[in-house]
């Protein structure tokens, strides 16, 4: 039967996407409830991952247990976004073009992520930087401690100071 090689595939979509998009967490923070005491997941973005993630996102009535149905509620959902076309049957295309999209949207998340990480450090430098001259002394990055702590290695001009973007330069590293 011609079927079962593409069953394969499209099963390991249903159960990838909802846990590709719970790693990737949206932008504004996780849209699950926070995993039950003991959750040994790890921590990425500030979403919490690990195995029972996917089971949570499954878990439609927050009791902590999913039943068959809400897993397969979950699975249907999922297959339902990858059949395009939505004649009940998923081609390798259509696994191809969702596959693409989660990958784009994770992309998506990361550089968001990452924006709101340096709007952040840029605001916190200008704070840091009392008068105001671009540069930090080792006066003011004492308000920053992670730049106090390794300022000599952020000075790469060793010009007793440093700019925002020495410390840029360093973290691309």
């Amino acid at each position: 039967m011609k079927r079962f090689p593409l069953f394969v595939p499209v099963l390991a979509l249903v159960i990838a996407v909802p846990l590709a998009v719970a790693v990737a967490g949206p932008a504004d923070g996780p849209a699950v409830s926070p995993p039950p005491a003991g959750h040994m997941g790890g921590h990425m973005g500030g979403a919490k991952h690990g195995p029972g993630t996917m089971l949570m996102m499954a878990d439609a009535d927050q009791d902590g247990v999913v039943t068959r149905a809400e897993f397969e509620a979950m699975a249907r959902k999922h297959f339902d976004e990858v059949d395009a076309d939505h004649d009940g049957k998923v081609t390798q295309a259509e696994v191809k073009v969702a596959h693409d999209a989660m990958r784009a949207k994770m992309g998506e998340h990361r550089e968001a992520r990452r924006e709101a990480m340096r709007d952040q450090s840029a605001a916190r430098f200008q704070a840091a930087d009392k008068n105001a001259d671009g540069k930090l002394s080792p006066e003011e990055a004492k308000a920053m401690p992670m730049v106090a702590e390794h300022f000599t290695h952020l000075d790469t001009n060793k010009d007793g100071s440093v700019s925002i973007d020495e410390i840029a330069a360093v973290h691309r590293k």
